[in-house]
């Protein structure tokens, strides 16, 4: 897992809520970090490992990612 992986990661644990792309960009702005890949592809990365879920969203924006009890066992939260 890379460094960037592991922040969205706690990032979406920390939320304690699913949070749309720009929320979870906004917050990983605060994080130092070495690489910043493409936040969407590796959303889509993450979901297909299955650390992540699409939840649909009543509102804007339409799609909202939480994390999945595999996803908070990779970063060593028990779920």
């Amino acid at each position: 897992m890379t460094e960037f992986e592991r922040a969205v990661l706690t990032v979406l644990a920390r939320a304690g809520e699913p949070l749309g792309w720009y929320q979870i960009e906004r917050r990983l702005s605060t994080i130092a970090l070495a690489e910043r890949p493409n936040l969407l592809d590796v959303l889509a990365e993450l979901g297909r490992r299955g650390l992540v879920e699409e939840v649909a969203a009543a509102v804007a924006p339409s799609v909202r990612y939480g994390l999945t009890p595999a996803g908070r066992t990779a970063i060593g939260i028990i779920p």
